[in-house]
């Protein structure tokens, strides 16, 4: 169960915390980016299994179930944020995405994170469908960042420039994410 809070305002101005699930010295030098990559994945794999149970009888989103897939996409924020970390040693770095006017400071004390910045104003994703939004997730979208890890990473080498394509493809998912998180919160996607 993740441990963060998010605020949204209607302007998009956002501030959030959480827990990361691992210390960011671990993080750093224990923890295999391929295994976060692995625990994201299959949280996005149980995002899935826990929508279509919630789903099953009754075509509802109850509290619970809200609740419940709040919490999942709070670990895929939190893993996200652990990616990123894994190269910012200082615990300090900016998530953003220009062209969509989001841009957040993100700062990691020991196992907690503090965000703060803009969302922008347009925060509609293009399907307002929760399967829809996973499927493009796990079919398209991290496949993606996967497959780009895994060229960049062949060598052994992380370059700058990797980094900054791998900072893009991560905070794109990272953003997608609070979105929908915001949208299932407030009852917008079912």
């Amino acid at each position: 169960m993740a441990f963060t809070e998010i605020d949204i305002d209607a302007t998009g101005q956002f501030s959030g915390q959480g827990r990361l699930p691992s210390e960011l010295s671990q993080i750093i030098k224990d923890i295999k980016t391929i295994d976060l990559f692995k625990q994201l994945f299959a949280k996005f794999v149980e995002l899935q299994r826990s929508y279509a149970q919630a789903m099953h009888l009754d075509k509802k989103l109850i509290g619970p179930e809200r609740f419940e897939l709040m919490d999942l996409l709070d670990d895929c924020l939190d893993l996200l944020i652990s990616v990123r970390a894994k190269y910012q040693p200082d615990g300090v770095f900016v998530m953003e995405a220009p062209d969509l006017g989001r841009r957040l400071q993100i700062q990691i004390d020991f196992d907690r994170w503090k965000a703060s910045g803009s969302l922008g104003t347009k925060r509609k994703l293009t399907t307002n469908q929760f399967t829809d939004w996973l499927k493009r997730m796990t079919q398209e979208r991290l496949p993606v960042v996967l497959k780009y890890f895994g060229e960049i990473s062949r060598d052994g080498i992380l370059t700058p420039e990797e980094l900054v394509g791998l900072s893009k493809l991560i905070d794109r998912l990272f953003f997608s994410a609070v979105i929908v998180r915001e949208a299932v919160s407030s009852g917008e996607m079912e």
